[in-house]
């Protein structure tokens, strides 16, 4: 699964991050969506992608066993996220992106 892979994966490998358990986030790969010229959670306040037509969007975020974001909302207190590069790390591999089995991948 290539969504996995770029998104997981590979950002794991690179940089080293630790598993983290009863976390992950829930991707609904048919949304359509058109970027707005401020994203509702960017510090930055614009983007050069405005106007453009994406699939895929973010439904829900869980951390550690909390949902932490859900359908455009977050519900995690400022402050509740971890660096996760002092966490310990572990070997076994786990898949953290759950999309929807009927969907295909394609690049």
């Amino acid at each position: 699964d290539q969504v996995v892979a770029r998104m997981y994966t590979n950002p794991k490998r690179i940089f080293n991050l630790p598993d983290q358990p009863n976390t992950f986030v829930e991707v609904d790969m048919d949304q359509e969506w058109v970027i707005p010229s401020a994203m509702q959670f960017s510090k930055c306040g614009w983007t050069p992608f405005v106007g453009m037509s994406v699939k895929g969007m973010v439904r829900r975020v869980v951390l550690r066993g909390q949902v932490a974001y859900v359908h455009g909302k977050v519900l995690a207190p400022p402050g509740y996220g971890k660096n996760v590069k002092s966490m310990e790390l572990s070997t076994p591999e786990a898949t953290h992106i759950i999309a929807p089995a009927a969907v295909s991948q394609t690049a």
